[in-house]
């Protein structure tokens, strides 16, 4: 089962990974080829390039007479290009949003993310509130046992309920 704590898989972007890079430079309307990167191995881009052209980020491009290809970002790689520009997950921005501005019980958090997404995801939300916690986002007090946002976590709750909106399905026509 995935967790909040492990690492990424190499090829999905994430902050700092060659894919996320690879979406950054490139553009959703202007087709252009490849950028060098330095710094990765051509292997290493051409894996994440074909990785992310599989997963409908990229868009191919080829011209009659042109010797190289031209890539497009597609909605879809525009989507996780800013899933990976806020650096939270799904997970840990559900968990962030529960947490108001002058903190909560953990007994009371634990209540309300249950209500919202069941008794079985307990140990997930525990996983989020760790990793949280290791990006400095927020703090622990033992007495009560209260979660309250540190300053970065309180600017980033805006980033969080963005990541969220990022995974909601647009609207089909009616």
């Amino acid at each position: 089962m995935p967790s909040d704590v492990a690492a990424p898989d190499e090829w999905t972007p994430h902050p700092g990974s060659t894919p996320s890079l690879i979406l950054s430079l490139l553009d959703p309307i202007d087709a252009r080829p490849l950028p060098a990167l330095p710094g990765i191995q051509p292997s290493a881009r051409y894996t994440a390039t074909h990785r992310l052209h599989v997963a409908g980020y990229l868009a191919r491009h080829e011209q009659p007479g042109e010797t190289e290809a031209r890539w497009t970002v597609t909605e879809t790689g525009q989507r996780a290009r800013q899933r990976s520009e806020t650096g939270l997950t799904v997970r840990q921005a559900r968990v962030l949003l529960l947490i108001p501005p002058h903190g909560i019980t953990a007994q009371t958090l634990t209540r309300a993310y249950n209500a919202l997404y069941g008794d079985h995801a307990r140990e997930l939300m525990y996983q989020s509130l760790a990793a949280l916690q290791g990006l400095g986002v927020l703090q622990r007090s033992s007495s009560p046992a209260k979660w309250t946002l540190t300053v970065l976590g309180r600017t980033r709750i805006r980033d969080a309920a963005f990541r969220l909106t990022l995974d909601t399905p647009a609207p089909g026509p009616s």
